[in-house]
């Protein structure tokens, strides 16, 4: 299908409906022309049905998504330029690479992979203000690009993959739902971190840093692997799950609290650098560090019962009045 000249080409799927179009997509730009051979056409998929693109694709006027599916099913299937989407569904097949930018422009966009694994390398923005981006559907999604849209990035079935270590905003606040699964290639910062009791964070030897939007979070479901989670920022967040990550539990600032007895695994080394941690359970971990107090700093902590396999006592731990806060009601410190 070739296109000469300027415009739009519309398809409009009704609802329960798939047009699906094979054929290759081009105008005169994408096809190479230049001057009067010139020629860009735009794609819009309008109404509630699902179309699907599986052409080597060269239109170069960019897509919008106005509402129902566009099902992307080649690399190359949305063109040139960039997919705005303002109320809709994107859809990736099995294996596909997608490049082109994604501009947020509604509340209720929502990236789906039903099987498999695909692949959004182009930047994902957004228009206006905050906008959310939701993971749908039980394959894995991975987000490569530069990321920049700050809404919520909620992830309501299957996993996410971060990759790149600018994969999520830094202030945008990632909530699992379900027995979905974030999962960190790279080290990454957000905003903050929610999940519910079947949810998971896979850290696969990076960091995952999250406090920075200053709210006040929980997560229920497991942190693994073999990396280390940092706090920042001034709210708090709680880990109530049973968690095995590895890693250094690391708080820069605001509040970490353990809920349940099983919140940090056994090894883990809890580096308390500013902030508070509280232990609402009996709890074990690896180690303790705490800096010592300067200036005029007050001293807060009250490590009741905080043993090391080297410090056997409190009155022998690296301090018994830290900058940093430690309480607990019941805390060990193998």
């Amino acid at each position: 299908m070739f296109l000469q000249g300027n415009g739009t080409i519309t398809f409009q799927p009704g609802a329960g409906e798939t047009q699906a179009i094979a054929d290759d997509i081009a105008d005169q730009t994408g096809a190479g022309g230049t001057g009067a051979e010139a020629g860009s056409y735009a794609l819009i998929k309008d109404d509630d049905g699902t179309l699907v693109l599986s052409g080597d694709n060269s239109y170069s006027g960019g897509t919008t998504v106005q509402d129902g599916t566009l099902s992307l099913q080649s690399d190359t299937a949305a063109g040139i330029g960039t997919i705005t989407t303002t109320g809709s569904v994107i859809d990736y097949g099995n294996g596909v690479t997608i490049a082109n930018a994604i501009d947020v422009d509604s509340n209720s966009t929502q990236l789906q992979v039903l099987a498999g694994t695909a692949t959004q390398s182009g930047d994902i923005t957004e228009t206006g203000f905050a906008r959310p981006v939701e993971k749908i559907g039980g394959g894995t999604l991975v987000l490569s690009g530069t990321n920049t849209f700050t809404g919520t990035t909620a992830i309501t079935a299957g996993t996410l993959r971060l990759v790149n270590g600018a994969a999520v905003s830094d202030s945008s606040n990632v909530v699992i739902f379900g027995s979905s699964r974030l999962d960190l290639a790279d080290g990454e910062t957000v905003g903050s971190l929610t999940g519910v009791a079947s949810s998971t964070v896979t850290l696969n030897g990076n960091t995952l840093i999250t406090g920075a939007s200053n709210v006040t979070t929980e997560f229920s479901g497991e942190i693994s692997g073999s990396g280390g989670v940092t706090k920042t920022g001034a709210g708090a967040f709680t880990l109530s799950g049973t968690n095995s990550f590895t890693g250094p539990l690391t708080i820069n600032q605001g509040f970490v609290v353990a809920d349940g007895g099983t919140a940090i695994a056994d090894s883990v080394s809890l580096r308390v650098n500013g902030g508070t941690f509280q232990a609402n359970d009996s709890e074990t971990i690896g180690s303790l560090a705490a800096p010592a107090p300067s200036g005029s700093q007050a001293a807060r902590a009250s490590p009741r019962g905080l043993t090391t396999a080297r410090q056997h006592s409190p009155a022998r731990s690296r301090t018994p009045a830290a900058t940093a806060a430690v309480s607990s009601r019941s805390a060990m410190v193998r």
